[in-house]
């Protein structure tokens, strides 16, 4: 994120830079290990739920502009009201 304020690159939000840079990080490891290796790396989908989709909700949350929530504001309360009935 540091390095995308410094650039003036504001064209790529920093939670897709951070999605960028484990894809290319996965491709460099899938590349680089044996099969053998492979399979101690294993996807957690609970550490993702848990741990790396809250920073990155957040972060689009913090940054987005008042005048956009307010523009889309009955959208966002009917996923997070029909969200909430669906899943309890």
């Amino acid at each position: 994120g540091y390095i995308i304020r410094q650039k003036n690159f504001y064209y790529l939000p920093e939670s897709g830079a951070h999605m960028l840079i484990g894809i290319v990080a996965g491709g460099f490891i899938r590349l680089l290990s044996s099969k053998s290796d492979l399979a101690y790396i294993q996807f957690n989908p609970s550490v993702f739920f848990f741990v790396l989709l809250p920073p990155i909700i957040f972060e689009a949350g913090y940054t987005m502009k008042k005048k956009r929530f307010f523009e889309n504001v009955f959208s966002i309360l009917c996923y997070a009201i029909l969200g909430t009935f669906i899943s309890t």
